[in-house]
């Protein structure tokens, strides 16, 4: 309980030591429970120092919970580990099994946790409509339960999400039902995050920022605050509006925000945009290419910090923007973040480039392929195999992500009952005569 305590007053080194001698303790003692509540302490102290000793104690603490058979502790641990192992770079995916073993056990608010964790992770890999069921999920659970703080985290994950999809009326409503529990310091913050994005949305990027500095300011303040995801975000923010100067450096570095990886790429980003302003291309190129590896398998927020720095590039006449924007129009249509893409088409008709049309092919569906559920995007695709173009080829044709063109092509053959891409174009011949 003294490490805990010493803990959440910020005391990290006291705290470590009071765990550390806990665990002692609660061995020779026989007192497991107690001996995974320390070890937990242990791997909250260690997370910003030492992320592979702060994972080594929460795993122990798993091997403690499975070899007593306490599933709730089992659990627990199972979490904090499996969100040590997300700072490094893995997906919180691993997680998701994890629901139903907390359904099985009655652990309803372990389920709930797990979602929330998973909505959020998720939705920075795969964008916001993959996280969004979760989110919903466990608001209505901890609504049932009556899990006030539970409620009000789901409700504003779910506001997030709902914001980036650019849904304003209904990221509204979640982060007002968030507003009816208990909002604490960090939750009251995150209303404001969600106010961000939906400027982010409308292309506001001065508001945006006047929001992500709220929350940035309110976190800061708040000595176990998690590493949120929004610190990255507010540093290409400063970067595009000028305000990213040592003391917003200091405020970021001196936070735990460095130790998620989206917001070191977010960091590295902003760096970036200076070095392009003061005419080093090739250092910015780097800086880039750095974000993109930090960044890893988020690549759905890394496109949501990219398009900040694109618009930024846009207004000021440095890089080669038009070219990611068009890919980013791609990427966002995509995963349904309509306002994103929007913005990024105005970027485009800002930059004087020709603006790809929102998913809709430029030909009319023959009758007998519009019987099988080709779409005149996929004809445009076919059209584009048909002259012998790669799938890379077609994608920069197109406007497309490659991965869009390879499931516009996997859906051909579908569709067709052609053997191989190769086969395609003969298929559709035999179909259309």
């Amino acid at each position: 309980m003294r490490a805990d305590a010493l803990f959440g007053a910020g005391d990290r080194t006291g705290a470590l030591r009071a765990a550390e001698r806990a665990v002692q303790l609660a061995e020779s003692a026989g007192m497991p429970e107690a001996q995974c509540e320390a070890l937990a302490v242990i791997g909250q102290c260690l997370m910003t120092t030492d992320v592979i000793a702060a994972r080594a104690a929460w795993d122990c603490a798993v091997a403690v919970a499975a070899a007593r058979g306490m599933t709730g502790s089992w659990i627990r641990a199972r979490i904090s580990s499996a969100l040590t192992r997300a700072v490094g770079g893995e997906s919180m995916s691993l997680l998701v099994p994890m629901h139903d073993d907390a359904l099985a056990a009655g652990l309803l608010a372990q389920a709930a946790s797990i979602d929330v964790l998973c909505a959020d992770d998720l939705g920075c890999e795969s964008g916001p409509r993959v996280g969004l069921p979760l989110a919903k999920r466990a608001f209505e659970v901890a609504t049932q339960l009556r899990l006030t703080q539970l409620r009000t985290v789901a409700a504003l994950s779910a506001a997030d999400l709902l914001a980036q999809l650019g849904l304003e009326n209904a990221a509204q409503r979640f982060a007002a039902l968030a507003g009816d529990g208990d909002l604490g310091s960090e939750s009251a913050a995150l209303q404001n995050a969600v106010d961000g994005i939906l400027a982010l949305g409308r292309g506001d990027l001065a508001e945006a920022w006047e929001q992500l500095d709220l929350v940035t300011s309110a976190l800061a303040e708040l000595p176990t605050a998690a590493p949120l995801k929004y610190w990255g975000l507010w540093a290409v923010l400063s970067a595009a509006q000028r305000r990213w100067d040592d003391a917003a450096r200091h405020r970021y570095l001196g936070s735990s925000a460095a130790f998620r990886q989206v917001n070191t790429a977010g960091y590295e980003i902003a760096e970036a945009i200076g070095e392009w302003r003061n005419g080093r291309p090739e250092r910015a190129a780097a800086r880039y290419a750095e974000a993109t590896r930090i960044g890893g398998i988020r690549r759905s927020w890394l496109d949501v910090l990219d398009a900040v720095a694109m618009h930024a590039a846009v207004s000021e006449g440095w890089g080669e923007p038009v070219p990611e924007l068009r890919r980013l129009v791609a990427a966002f249509e995509e995963v349904g973040a309509d306002g994103l893409a929007r913005t990024c088409r105005d970027q485009l008709r800002r930059a004087g480039a020709p603006v790809p049309r929102r998913g809709r092919g430029a030909g009319a569906v023959p009758p007998q392929l519009a019987a099988l559920g080709v779409t005149s995007r996929e004809l445009d695709v076919l059209t584009q195999i048909r002259a012998g173009h790669t799938n890379g080829e077609i994608a920069d044709q197109l406007f497309l992500s490659r991965r869009t063109v390879e499931t516009h092509v996997a859906n051909l053959l579908t569709k067709t009952g052609a053997a191989g891409r190769a086969q395609l174009p003969k298929r559709v011949e035999q179909l259309i005569r």
